[in-house]
């Protein structure tokens, strides 16, 4: 993705405000725990656990990147909410 604006690209509107500011509290060397939804092509949403770790700067370079890794968990959300539904309905 070197280059491109990948919040724009993937990262749903409503979620961007938080991502960054979660992502510009992590420092280089950390691993920042984000959650956020991603928009595929056809228009789907996922949500995805993102794992991101900001890359140190070289001298020079003041935009070093993120090196990111995501689990979609997207089922495991609806099978959650299933859950939910299903005790507000026992009680």
């Amino acid at each position: 993705m070197a280059g491109r604006d990948w919040m724009a690209d993937f990262v749903d509107p409503g979620d961007r405000a938080r991502v960054l500011s979660e992502l510009t509290a992590a420092r280089p060397g950390d691993v920042a725990n984000v959650e956020f939804s991603v928009s595929r092509p056809a228009g789907e949403r996922r949500i995805v656990q993102w794992y991101a770790t900001p890359l140190a700067a070289e001298e020079g370079d003041a935009r070093p990147g993120l090196l990111l890794s995501g689990v979609d968990i997207t089922r495991q959300r609806e099978l959650e909410e299933q859950l939910a539904q299903t005790q507000r309905l026992r009680a």
